[in-house]
């Protein structure tokens, strides 16, 4: 806990200034009692870019940034790079958002998880599909009890695309499955729970990396889960929902959210309106870190997460249904 009676500002250090690096940065500015201190890239050029945009201390090392008086850190590398900044902020007792996914490989999201429990410290993956009030409302819904026992869960989203740089390389980003699903993964585990087995087959169209993906999950309470991710589609959307023993709520375009009870003739309409997403998230974690209290998903969490994006890879690599429980 830090800074709880909220008479000085919180202090917070980004550690990567690229895309989400600066997604998080232009929220946090923001926020009252909030005061971004340190920028580090190990591109001078672009911590410098987005210094300047938050009046911040530029670094290029994350060891010396981390040497400050922040009291938390964004980590916002690309994905293979989280380890040894999260171990390395863990160590200096900073607490730690790390954006998503926890890592690529399971021995990293281990020594990751492992090294934060040891020191103790807050952290929080950047599940940002959470804090869209329309996929909030779909799982709180099914969280109230109000559709009854779990039947389905589903979420497909297309998104036309064509990895590039790192993202090119599955051994940096993992393709589809770990990189852009780990979301879809994380909002299906948030209504359904542990997942004990997997099947999955995916597609590398142009590409050496995997960019379409459909699997079905099995979970250890009960009922299915389905995601289908696609950066080959040629046409972009969404649409998710749960099907409930009682009931359905579902979003097929938009942001309205349909809700039905089995024993209902009229279909109820909801359109939730809230902050920013990533506003939010970055709000709550703040939140989290000054009173103390543990922030969801953790890494802890995220590292089970992972768990089912590399086996929905190894089962389309293999053709074979994966057990995880």
């Amino acid at each position: 806990m830090v800074n709880d009676e909220g008479d000085c500002p919180m202090k917070i250090g980004i550690i990567g200034a690229g895309g989400m690096g600066r997604s998080h940065a232009n929220q946090l500015k923001q926020m009252p009692d909030v005061e971004i201190t340190g920028i580090c890239d190990i591109n001078e050029e672009r911590a410098h870019a987005l210094a300047s945009q938050v009046n911040a201390t530029v670094y290029t090392d994350y060891r010396d940034l981390l040497s400050t008086d922040i009291d938390a850190v964004w980590v916002c590398t690309p994905d293979f790079a989280h380890r040894q900044p999260v171990v390395a902020a863990a160590e200096a007792g900073k607490h730690i958002f790390c954006e998503k996914p926890i890592a690529v490989k399971m021995e990293d999201a281990d020594a990751m998880v492992e090294a934060v429990e040891r020191a103790g410290v807050i952290t929080m993956i950047g599940y940002v599909l959470r804090f869209f009030p329309i996929f909030a409302t779909v799982r709180n819904k099914f969280a109230s009890g109000e559709l009854g026992t779990l039947v389905t869960a589903w979420i497909r989203r297309f998104m036309p695309w064509s990895p590039r740089d790192w993202y090119g390389d599955p051994e940096l980003s993992g393709g589809i499955a770990v990189d852009f699903s780990t979301h879809d993964i994380d909002w299906l585990m948030w209504i359904g729970g542990d997942v004990k087995a997997v099947y999955a087959r995916t597609a590398a169209i142009g590409t050496r990396t995997d960019n379409d993906m459909w699997a079905i999950l099995t979970f250890a309470n009960g009922g299915t889960g389905v995601v289908g991710d696609s950066f080959v589609a040629s046409i972009g959307g969404n649409c998710f929902g749960v099907i409930g023993s009682e009931g359905t709520a579902m979003v097929e375009a938009g942001s309205e959210v349909q809700v039905k009870k089995r024993t209902q003739e009229a279909v109820e309409r909801i359109a939730p309106e809230g902050p920013h997403p990533t506003y939010a998230e970055d709000a709550y974690f703040i939140e989290c870190v000054r009173t103390g209290a543990p922030a969801n998903p953790d890494m802890a969490w995220a590292r089970n997460v992972l768990r089912v994006s590399l086996a929905i890879r190894e089962s389309a690599s293999t053709g074979r249904v994966v057990q995880l429980l």
